[in-house]
């Protein structure tokens, strides 16, 4: 049984795949029979739906906290994996906290420096880390904690966190709708006469954790030519239509 919360790997799908699968299961979730005709390319929408005996162009886009989080994301898990693979210190629990902003140095220089400094470290927590006088780039703080006697592990684990800006979902959601409605102006209506948009998030991902509040998605109204607007969360099934102005 699929457990709540987690949805099958993506990880080696290629991009329309992936795709297919989350406006699948997004429909899904929403109780909408649509099944997908075909999928578009530029600039036509990302795919074409049959719904109700009518085709439907269906755009579809991903609601993060911030317009760099994907590249900081990405550039938090590598840092960690090289920190990883270079660090011979004791068993511990090592949370890099890393800040917004993404430097040139390359990552697995940082993830070495990184490795080094923990394998000297405390437990505890260290704000501001550095080595030989020089501050690791964007990382604001390295949380160290042992794991409990009784579990005698060998090795550690290593999980990057990211210090997000203070989340602001309306204004993410107006961005958003936005940008594809310019788009949608351009691109989509010269292919299809009838277009919904559809807003995927996944809430167990850090990079994409709002606070779900469905009585406050309206205010993120705006004009829009979009038939239908939609926006799931993939992780706990749950969706909203959100009215086009």
């Amino acid at each position: 049984m699929e457990e709540k919360g987690l949805l099958p790997k993506v990880n080696n799908m290629n991009q329309k795949t992936e795709e297919r699968f989350f406006i699948e299961k997004s429909l899904e979730i929403a109780g909408i029979e649509a099944p997908i005709k075909e999928q578009g390319n530029p600039p036509a929408p990302d795919a074409i739906i049959l719904y109700e005996g009518a085709e439907i162009g269906l755009e579809h886009t991903e609601l993060f906290k911030s317009r760099n989080i994907q590249n900081l994301q990405k550039f938090a898990n590598d840092v960690t994996q090289a920190a990883y693979k270079n660090y011979n210190g004791p068993a511990f629990s090592i949370y890099p906290t890393f800040e917004t902003g993404i430097t040139k140095i390359p990552t697995h220089k940082i993830g070495e420096d990184l490795a080094a400094f923990v394998s000297e470290a405390s437990e505890g927590i260290h704000w501001n880390p550095s080595r030989n006088n020089t501050r690791l780039p964007q990382i604001k703080k390295v949380r160290v904690a042992r794991y409990p006697c009784e579990l005698n592990l060998k090795q550690s684990a290593w999980r990057p966190e990211i210090d997000f800006p203070k989340e602001n979902m309306l204004e993410e959601l107006k961005r958003t709708i936005n940008e594809k409605e310019c788009k949608r102006k351009n691109d989509y209506s010269t292919q299809q006469s009838r277009n919904w948009l559809l807003i995927t998030m996944q809430q167990m991902q850090d990079s994409q954790f709002f606070h779900w509040q469905p009585g406050c998605f309206d205010s993120a109204i705006v004009t829009t030519g979009f038939e239908r607007i939609i926006l799931c969360d993939l992780s706990f099934s749950r969706w909203h239509d959100i009215p086009p102005k």
